[in-house]
Order: structure tokens, then sequence, then C-alpha cells
């Protein structure tokens, strides 16, 4: 993935953030939130290069257990 370039991240199962990448060290991504001086150190997997990618993984609404979750994150 390359710097300085427009990424997504998906934030409580359903909020879609654009992100930037600052660097990769030890397997994870240092990202920085736009419009925020928030910076996270995510696994490649959790970052989309498309809007669309991302909205298409948000609104699935399921986890890796198979359990439905609400939006607010709370199990059913």
């Amino acid at each position: 993935m390359d710097k300085n370039r427009e990424y997504f991240i998906i934030e409580n199962h359903s909020i879609i953030k654009k992100v930037r990448i600052i660097k990769f060290i030890g397997g994870l991504y240092t990202i920085n939130i736009e419009g925020t001086s928030k910076y996270l150190r995510v696994h490649p997997s959790r970052i989309y290069s498309t809007y669309t990618d991302a909205s298409g993984d948000a609104g699935s609404g399921k986890n890796k257990y198979g359990t439905e979750r609400m939006k607010n994150g709370q199990l059913l």
C-alpha cells in the first residue's frame, strides 16, 4: 500500500473513516484518521482501498462467530 493515498477503515462495525498511511513496521500499519490528530496501528486486513469495499463489509452485520450485531455493537 502506498503512503499519502486515501484508504478507509471500519470503526465500531459500522462507521467508515478516511485514513492515510504513515508507515509500516512489524506487520502493522500506522495510520492517521483524516480530520483528527488520532493515530492508530492496524492490521492490513482492516484497511480498504475504496469506500465501496469498506461499505460492503460494514453493512454485513455479522462477526466471525456468526452472531448478528446491532448498529451500536451490542449482541442481539
